[in-house]
Order: C-alpha cells, then structure tokens, then sequence
C-alpha cells in the first residue's frame, strides 16, 4: 500500500518534537499510520532514568526548560506506548 503525499506529510509533522508524550497520540495519531506489522523507531533527547521527584536535580536546575518535561527514559517510554495495547515494544534503550 503506498501512501499518499498527504499521510507523509502527516506523518513528518507527527513526528516532530516532544514525540507522543501525550496519553492519546499515539492511538489517535501515529498507530493508523503504520501498517498491520508495521514499526515505528523514535530518537529524542531523554534520561536515563526517572528522576524521583518533579523537580530536576540541583545541578540542572539553572539550564533546565519548562518544555524539557518530555525527556523520559526508555522504561518510561516502554511502559507508554506498550500501555495503549496497540504496540508491542521491542527495544527501548540509551544506545550510543
């Protein structure tokens, strides 16, 4: 099946970042643009891991953004996406 402009288009603007942090886009956005057995890879900025609190640690806070709150870990964002029902996450990890 190809695609059409359009979805590519769709596509490209869906993935720009913060990357489906969102509870709902992945469902209503991203997943019916892949097909039946079809995969989808992302690379963005995150953590290694959850921090414990809201706050960033000491040492980050005078750098730190509001908009940085999308940096997760890959547990996190294994336990997002595979949460929906709609993927099955076959690697998430700090690679490099």
């Amino acid at each position: 099946m190809s695609r059409s402009k359009e979805e590519l288009a769709e596509a490209l603007k869906l993935a720009e970042f913060p990357f489906g942090t969102d509870d709902l886009h992945l469902g209503s956005h991203l997943a019916r643009l892949v097909r039946p057995e079809g995969q989808i890879g992302i690379v963005v900025p995150g953590l290694v891991q959850e921090w414990p609190s809201a706050d960033p640690p000491e040492h980050l806070q005078p750098h730190w953004s509001w908009d940085f709150s999308c940096f997760h870990s890959p547990d996190w964002w294994r336990r997002h996406w595979e949460r929906s029902g709609l993927m099955t996450v076959e690697s998430a990890g700090v690679y490099g």
